[in-house]
C-alpha cells in the first residue's frame, strides 16, 4: 500500500516538475526534481538497485541542466536584465508540495520526507516575497532554484556513487 502512495505521490511530483519547466519559473521544476528523487529513489525504490541507479542518473543530469539554467539567469541578473514577476499560482502549488511532504512523511517515509517539507516552506517564502514585494524580488526564486539543484544533483552523485560501489563489490 505504501509503494503504491508513494509511486503516486512520485508521478504527481514529476508533473509538478514538468508544468515548472514548461509554464512557471525554474523553482518550481527544481522543487518537483527534488521530490521525484526523494519519493521515487528514496521511498519507493529501496530495493530495486538498478532502478534506483536509472533514478539517481536522471536526477543527476536533470538537476544539472536546472542548475545551469538558474546559474544563467543569475548572471544575467546581475548583468542588469530585470527579473520578472513570480505567477500567483506558484503560492498554492508550494503549499500543495508541503501537503505532499507532509503525506510521505506520515505514510512512512519518516527523515526522508522532511527535506520535502522544509524546501516546500522555503519556496513558499521566496514566492510570497516576490509577489508581494514586487518584480526585483524575483531573484529569490532564481537564487532558491540554484541551491535546490545543487542538492539534487549532490544527493543524485552520492546515490549513484554508492550504488556503483555496491555493483562492484556483488561482481566481485
Amino acid at each position: 500500500m505504501t509503494d503504491l502512495l508513494f509511486g503516486g505521490l512520485g508521478v504527481t511530483a514529476l508533473l509538478i516538475s514538468l508544468a515548472g519547466y514548461l509554464y512557471g519559473p525554474g523553482l518550481v521544476s527544481s522543487l518537483g526534481l527534488f521530490m521525484v528523487f526523494v519519493f521515487l529513489h528514496d521511498l519507493l525504490l529501496r530495493e530495486r538497485t538498478v532502478l534506483r541507479g536509472a533514478a539517481a542518473l536522471i536526477s543527476l543530469v536533470a538537476g544539472a541542466a536546472a542548475f545551469l539554467t538558474g546559474s544563467g539567469n543569475l548572471l544575467r541578473f546581475l548583468n542588469g536584465t530585470p527579473a520578472g514577476r513570480a505567477p500567483v499560482w506558484t503560492v498554492p502549488l508550494f503549499l500543495l508540495c508541503m501537503v505532499l511532504g507532509e503525506i510521505a512523511r506520515r505514510a512512512g517515509g519518516g527523515r526522508k520526507a522532511v527535506p520535502v517539507i522544509l524546501l516546500s516552506f522555503v519556496s513558499l517564502l521566496a514566492a510570497a516575497a516576490s509577489i508581494m514585494l514586487g518584480a526585483d524580488y524575483h531573484i529569490y526564486l532564481t537564487a532558491v532554484s540554484v541551491l535546490i539543484n545543487l542538492l539534487v544533483m549532490l544527493m543524485a552523485g552520492r546515490a549513484g556513487y554508492t550504488l556503483s560501489l555496491s555493483l562492484v563489490e556483488k561482481i566481485t
